[in-house]
């Protein structure tokens, strides 16, 4: 399972920062099968969150963080001015 978590890596290193990253990480998790496996995977160390031994805090991974990033993103856009004006105008 960490190749395929290696392989989710190297696809969302160009796109985290468009609709791309987004599909890429709902295709992953479709291919896992079963919630369980996503637990598995999603939850191993490291992954999405990692821990700091000096601070006891958790922080994001850098499958994580590229996770993130996407959706922020997703959401900023669809709360910018054009967007909110586009809605606005079909409501």
């Amino acid at each position: 399972m960490l190749e395929k978590l290696k392989e989710l890596e190297e696809k969302l290193q160009h796109h985290s920062h468009d609709q791309t990253a987004i599909e890429i990480v709902q295709e992953f998790a479709k291919n896992l099968g079963n919630t369980k496996n996503r637990q598995i995977i999603f939850g191993s160390e490291g992954v999405i969150l990692r821990e700091h031994l000096a601070t006891r805090h958790a922080s994001l991974g850098l499958t994580g963080w590229r996770i993130f990033g996407s959706l922020l993103k997703t959401v900023i856009a669809r709360t910018g001015e054009s967007e909110v004006r586009m809605r606005s105008t079909i409501q």
